[in-house]
């Protein structure tokens, strides 16, 4: 059976991490994203190839939300990768490094 946990806990996770820092009244949030999310083009949506990507799309969105709703300041970082270039040698991003 698939289970598909990882991506409800990464989505959950940044939620409680988003609703304990506007409780904290913490005034800035860095949000560590991934190069999985892209735009296809400039005009277009944001999009993203895997389920983990999707994820991090998601966990986008929110983070924008709490920043439209409660007023808190954020940014997001797209990390292309956090392994070096040798984990990296199958990778389609690996022309990014």
């Amino acid at each position: 059976m698939v289970q598909f946990e990882g991506s409800y806990k990464n989505f959950a996770i940044d939620h409680h991490v988003l609703e304990v820092s506007v409780k904290a009244s913490v005034m800035k949030v860095v949000m560590a994203s991934s190069a999985c999310i892209y735009l296809l083009k400039e005009d277009e949506f944001l999009s993203a190839d895997t389920e983990y990507g999707w994820a991090k799309l998601m966990g986008e969105v929110q983070l924008n939300a709490f920043i439209k709703q409660y007023g808190i300041k954020g940014c997001i970082l797209r990390f292309v990768t956090a392994y070096g270039s040798e984990k990296m040698k199958h990778t389609p991003y690996r022309v990014n490094i």
